[in-house]
């Protein structure tokens, strides 16, 4: 039984390390698909081809859309105590990596853009702090985290509709934000 014991663990050991190969790769491959991401809305800007008004604001209500699914299952974490997989790294979800290939240039839009990068990555900071103080039994903790990650989803979001509005007047005027 002792070896049977032994040679599981050597497998499972091997699997784990295998897996962790596995995830390298998909993130250098996520990496490059980013920088190719960036590249292609960078060279399409000021084209026939450009993102449109109403494409802009698709992946903004999207990105809400995505955030507030978060949040929901962060509060289930908090609430429930048990850890589900939910993405921490505010780079790599859906609308972080939209928001990394965007460079923003319309003035009126411009700053609050740039505003939403800090908020985001707290964010997702937030929900890892959720999962370690869920992870060391600190409910009250995980509650009050996933509390602050709110509050934070609310001002982004309180961002993201701001934006909106400006880009419809925009739109009213026939102005298009990457033309």
């Amino acid at each position: 039984d002792a070896e049977k014991l032994n040679g599981m663990t050597a497998v499972i050991h091997d699997d784990a390390l295998e897996s962790k190969k596995i995830a390298e790769k998909f993130s250098e491959i996520d990496a490059v698909l980013t920088r190719l991401n960036k590249e292609a809305i960078h060279a399409l800007k000021g084209t026939k081809n450009a993102m449109t008004n109403a494409q802009f604001i698709k992946i903004i209500e999207d990105a809400k859309q995505a955030h507030l699914n978060w949040l929901s299952k962060l509060k289930a974490i908090a609430e429930t105590k048990k850890i589900n997989p939910i993405q921490l790294d505010g780079h790599k979800c859906q609308f972080g990596h939209f928001y990394h290939s965007i460079k923003m240039d319309h003035p009126g839009i411009k700053d609050k853009w740039h505003e939403i990068d800090a908020l985001h990555n707290q964010l997702h900071s937030d929900g890892a702090k959720v999962l370690e103080a869920v992870k060391n039994g600190n409910y009250d903790e995980a509650l009050a985290h996933y509390e602050d990650s709110k509050r934070l989803g609310e001002k982004i979001f309180g961002i993201f509709d701001a934006i909106i509005r400006l880009i419809k007047q925009e739109d009213a005027k026939n102005m298009q934000i990457f033309q």
